[in-house]
């Protein structure tokens, strides 16, 4: 009888360690998965950042591999309240058509610098040499602080 009642909590013990352990091993392909869709989003993002054109409000889609598979993302552009600025939100999925996705990622892009009609360069006054101040269109002193 009391080999029984050893092997019974023998077996009950083994069940919840082999249980643990499968969550543990679920819980590790998880994380692996959110991290590498967190990672596709994030280098869609930096893709758009470093294209030279202004991104269209709208929404895109794609794929993408990474990590030895194939992901599917889909972009969202929108306006903000900036008119240099658009909020851009990437959502990753493991399927085309899936519905929920593994990750999003929020980020902003700013209008490229040629399109937004600023300055070539911001005039600063220089002293003149006797201290006071010089003229926007003066000439920069030499470096190291002209002669002396």
């Amino acid at each position: 009888m009391e080999v029984l009642v050893a092997l019974a909590v023998i077996a009950i013990a083994l069940t919840a360690i082999l249980g643990s352990s499968g969550r543990t091993v679920s819980n590790a392909a998880s994380l692996r998965d959110t991290t590498l869709a967190q990672w596709v989003a994030e280098n869609r993002l930096s893709e758009v950042r470093l294209e030279a054109d202004w991104p269209s409000t709208g929404g895109s889609e794609g794929e993408t591999e990474m990590g030895g598979r194939e992901w599917f993302w889909r972009m969202e552009v929108e306006n903000t309240d900036d008119e240099d600025l658009r909020r851009l939100e990437v959502s990753v999925y493991t399927e085309r058509d899936a519905e929920y996705s593994v990750a999003t990622v929020l980020g902003f892009v700013g209008r490229p610098l040629a399109s937004q009609q600023l300055p070539r360069y911001l005039p600063v006054p220089i002293p003149d040499e006797d201290g006071g101040p010089g003229d926007p269109g003066d000439p920069p002193p030499p470096p190291g602080g002209g002669p002396r």
